[in-house]
């Protein structure tokens, strides 16, 4: 079974469409504390880890790396404020 971690996860919505297409998702993650117990409900064999994404030390080897990085800071929804954190978390993955 191919393996998957996930960054910026939710509540899971894209972490289950891995599962259901045959994927085992071995960590996730996100800030927001609330939407753990979605995720959990739905896929509890997760290791569901809150807090930011760029203090995380280390990452369980895996064959994808799986992310819905915020867009708050440059979405037309948003404020557009260059100056966000938020705007640069896409580098996370890069490390």
């Amino acid at each position: 079974m191919p393996t998957a971690v996930s960054l910026f996860s939710g509540c899971g919505g894209s972490d289950s469409g891995l599962v259901a297409t045959g994927f085992d998702v071995l960590m996730a993650n996100d800030i927001i504390d609330y939407a753990r117990e979605v995720y959990e409900a739905n896929l509890p064999t997760t290791d569901y880890v809150v807090g930011d994404v760029s203090k995380i030390a280390a990452f369980p080897q895996a064959e994808l790396l799986a992310g819905c990085y915020p867009c708050q800071g440059f979405s037309q929804g948003g404020k557009r404020d260059p100056s966000r954190k938020i705007n640069t978390l896409y580098l996370e993955f890069a490390r």
